[in-house]
């Protein structure tokens, strides 16, 4: 997303990997670069990325919730950050957001803990229209979440937080003027928050 001074880069995936979580799933990634240059962007032009995971965009600032950035000292394991690989590259690059600090000028920070310690989302304000765009990160996974705000990923690291944030997330910006983005959606990434037409949940609306 760009504004009149920064580009900023959310979530910068996993890479070009391919693994098997036994008992869980399989995890592909590596098409980030080519989705960039699909939209004439190279690596060289964002100057902000959250969170941090590497030093792919060079000339980026790395920023992510100091609080969030305290509790995590990394792992090798799937839950990471990886030491060798993402902590130790960014040291000297890493920026860290205090309590209320917006990422950019006008691109606030959402708090919504659950999934980690102090998970954080964006909100991003069209000034001229009041449109606005939600970019969820992992406060919902799945699709399923949207409706069953009660069901916790494996990795939730407070499952009752969790549960209190999706439900909050889903009632505040249930709103024509709000589009969710679910970074985790598979086929519908882009949507809204509807009452649904049963008795408990919400619906997630696709946008056109």
């Amino acid at each position: 997303m760009c504004t009149d001074q920064n580009r900023v880069l959310v979530d910068l995936g996993l890479g070009a990997v391919g693994f098997e979580v036994p008992g869980l799933g399989s995890f592909a990634g590596g098409k980030l670069l080519d989705g960039l240059r699909a939209e004439g962007l190279t690596p060289g032009d964002a100057d902000r990325d959250v969170p941090v995971k590497g030093l792919t965009f060079a000339n980026a600032r790395h920023i992510v919730d100091r609080a969030e950035g305290d509790c995590w000292n990394g792992t090798a394991e799937i839950i990471g950050p990886d030491p060798a690989a993402v902590r130790d590259p960014v040291s000297a690059v890493i920026e860290f957001l205090e309590p209320g600090e917006p990422v950019v000028p006008g691109l606030p920070a959402v708090p919504t803990p659950g999934h980690t310690p102090d998970h954080t989302s964006l909100l991003v304000t069209d000034e001229a229209s009041d449109d606005r765009l939600l970019v969820l990160g992992d406060v919902m996974p799945a699709q399923a979440q949207v409706s069953e705000t009660h069901g916790n990923f494996l990795f939730d690291v407070n499952a009752d937080e969790g549960t209190k944030t999706r439900l909050t997330v889903s009632q505040d910006h249930q709103d024509e003027h709000t589009v969710v983005a679910g970074g985790h959606f598979a086929g519908s990434v882009f949507g809204r928050f509807l009452p649904a037409r049963y008795q408990y949940g919400w619906a997630i609306s696709k946008t056109r």
